[in-house]
């Protein structure tokens, strides 16, 4: 069923900012460390909820949701980045961690609303990034580093914190003794005056630069079944609206709909993203053709009318987020075993660039969709 204006214009809110910050961030965030990050993280996280509760207006809600976009891109970049500094099984418990809190968000969020008013509940939400800091500050182990011994002799005069070489630093991985909270080069050492790389740090920076085109077979595939996705969430979802469906006695309207889609799209992200250490697919670019095709369906769906019924809807949806979370975590994965080591943190934070630049492309595009949809069916 169409309204005047799609999810859209949230979407492109939502994540401009995570873009921006990720299409420059890798080649900055290792001037920060890792302490400055997770609090610039939890403070954006918190006020977002804030604003968008406030509703006095709405570009008061966009601007919250424009933090809210905020941490989620120092989020990502920043705690992917950390996972390279851990055993490989990491990327696995950080993926499955972030389809559990896509449920679990949307699970809350649409059971708060049934009961409570939309303030209210993200009054309640603020509770998580207090949640997020204290995990980070009480059980978080201090990340170790993976920067080759020359370029940290040269950085800090010889005289810096122990720092573990290659080969050692899986041992210290392995019994969760980690040296040093700060990130490896290429950033000043906290004892020089004047900012600014030297001659070591400069090469070693780089060499991370020129790594990037080896990562585009990760990343193509994260682009497309990111583009893809976003727009059957936000191009069409809005669309799907199949009347008379009833849960017992309670009717599901258009909104209660929508998010009951959402979460349905979260538990198939859940159960993929968490599947990577059972099988490791390999080929996750069959994937990521699969979710096009998704797309030509939903297109075709939202375009003819043809489901009838509401719940053969969420198995597609469900398939989607399948699809979806499992590129995700299978690219990832990929990237913590295949590159090589002095490159992977970096990598991380790169190849991140391509889900976000997937949904940025979602959003503008599901501008033309939704109006082209709409203007074949009608608006209501």
């Amino acid at each position: 069923m169409c309204t005047g204006q799609g999810t859209y214009v949230i979407l492109l809110a939502d994540i401009l900012p995570t873009f921006i910050i990720k299409l420059f961030a890798p080649y900055f965030m290792n001037f920060l460390p890792y302490w400055f990050r997770v609090c610039v993280i939890v403070v954006t996280s918190a006020l977002s909820f804030v604003f968008v509760a406030l509703s006095v207006n709405e570009p008061l809600v966009i601007f919250g949701v424009a933090l809210a976009s905020v941490g989620s891109g120092f989020g990502e970049i920043t705690y992917l980045s950390l996972t390279s500094r851990y055993d490989k099984s990491t990327v696995s418990g950080w993926s499955s961690g972030t389809g559990a809190a896509g449920v679990g968000a949307s699970l809350v969020y649409a059971g708060l609303k049934t009961f409570l008013r939309a303030d209210v509940t993200l009054y309640i939400q603020v509770v998580v990034p207090v949640i997020m800091f204290l995990t980070y500050l009480l059980i978080l182990g201090k990340p170790g580093s993976i920067v080759p011994e020359e370029v940290e002799g040269q950085s800090s005069g010889g005289g810096g914190k122990e720092i573990v070489n290659e080969e050692d630093n899986d041992k210290h991985n392995e019994q969760a003794t980690l040296l040093s909270e700060d990130p490896p080069p290429p950033y000043p050492s906290p004892r020089r005056r004047c900012p600014g790389l030297n001659k070591a740090e400069r090469k070693y920076w780089w060499e991370h630069v020129k790594y990037i085109p080896h990562l585009w077979k990760y990343m193509l595939p994260l682009f497309a079944v990111y583009a893809a996705e976003y727009m059957i969430n936000q191009g069409f979802f809005e669309l799907l609206y199949n009347q008379n469906t009833y849960i017992g006695t309670f009717c599901l309207d258009q909104a209660t709909q929508y998010r009951w889609l959402q979460v349905v799209y979260q538990v198939g992200v859940l159960i993929s993203r968490s599947s990577v250490s059972i099988y490791h697919f390999k080929h996750f670019w069959i994937l990521a053709i699969l979710q096009v095709l998704n797309f030509v369906f939903f297109y075709v769906a939202t375009w003819y009318l043809f489901i009838p019924y509401f719940w053969i809807t969420m198995i597609v949806v469900l398939y989607e987020g399948l699809l979806g979370g499992g590129v995700y975590v299978n690219a990832f994965y990929s990237i913590s075993i295949e590159v090589p080591k002095v490159h992977r943190e970096f990598s991380m934070g790169v190849a991140s660039v391509a889900d976000s630049t997937g949904i940025t492309v979602a959003g503008v595009a599901a501008v033309f969709i939704h109006s082209s949809v709409c203007s074949h069916i009608g608006y209501q």
